[in-house]
């Protein structure tokens, strides 16, 4: 299984966007000087798509609603929630729902005080590998 997803460069503190850069997978930081830089994320030479199924997850999590043309009803409507001010809880609970069959553990929890509405994802795979991020939506 093979996917794509957006890492920070190294030097821009190593957060993630849509890869799995800071487990020291199949995406390993690097590429640019700053910035997001594309990263093939792949199957693992174990033959395990955690890597590949959090960087979907993180991707779905930054998708907007309508965006994909495969997947219409995957996605938040972030926007519309900022100018609403309400949260977008509802459609993380669901992606939660739909992504937690591919991990051991799956939590998805809003951070309170931020401005962009950021969720702290903690994701405990099959291999017992713990991923810990704070995704901004």
């Amino acid at each position: 299984m093979r996917t794509w997803g957006r890492v920070q460069a190294v030097e821009t503190q190593g957060i993630i966007y849509g890869g799995p850069g800071t487990l020291g997978g199949p995406a390993v930081l690097g590429g640019g000087t700053s910035g997001l830089v594309w990263q093939v994320v792949e199957t693992d030479a174990a033959g395990y798509n955690d890597y590949v199924y959090i960087t979907g997850l993180i991707q779905c999590l930054k998708l907007s609603i309508g965006e994909s043309p495969f997947w219409g009803d995957w996605g938040i409507p972030a926007k519309r929630s900022v100018v609403q001010q309400v949260a977008p809880d509802y459609y993380v609970a669901l992606m939660q729902q739909r992504w937690a069959p591919y991990f051991s553990s799956l939590q998805i929890t809003r951070v309170q005080g931020t401005i962009q509405p950021t969720y702290d994802v903690a994701i405990v795979t099959n291999q017992g590998v713990i991923f810990q991020a704070q995704i901004p939506v």
